[in-house]
């Protein structure tokens, strides 16, 4: 069993699939699951959005990414698996890699390319 599991999150169907795999992996007693979700930050630098209102466009992105993290069920509450939520700016492998490191996660788990297909 794991101690400290990293999982980002793209809210899809495969993710959520993961997600299972990830709470067995988990150390029920003395766990953690880290669900991170990757946003990318338009304030970053320029680029064409700047036509339009780009601070209602990142409000926009910002609160569906905080409706989606909320509805990603509080798992393991009744085993004692803890659960922490984090929101990431940037683009998600570099993101993803810094958030395994800082955390010292013994694993990541992830949903497989949605290109791949299982046999």
């Amino acid at each position: 069993m794991f101690k400290k599991i990293l999982f980002p999150t793209d809210f899809s169907i495969g993710a959520s699939h993961a997600l299972s795999h990830a709470v067995r992996l988990a150390d029920v007693r003395e766990g953690e699951i880290i669900v991170q979700h990757v946003v990318i930050d338009y304030f970053e630098g320029p680029h064409w959005t700047t036509i339009f209102d780009v601070h209602q466009l990142q409000k926009h992105l910002d609160a569906y990414v905080q409706n989606e993290m909320s509805r990603i069920l509080p798992v393991g509450t009744e085993t004692g698996l803890r659960v922490r939520k984090v929101i990431s700016k940037g683009k998600p492998a570099p993101e993803i890699t810094a958030a395994a490191n800082e955390e010292m996660v013994d694993l990541v788990v992830m949903r497989t390319s949605a290109h791949s297909r299982v046999m």
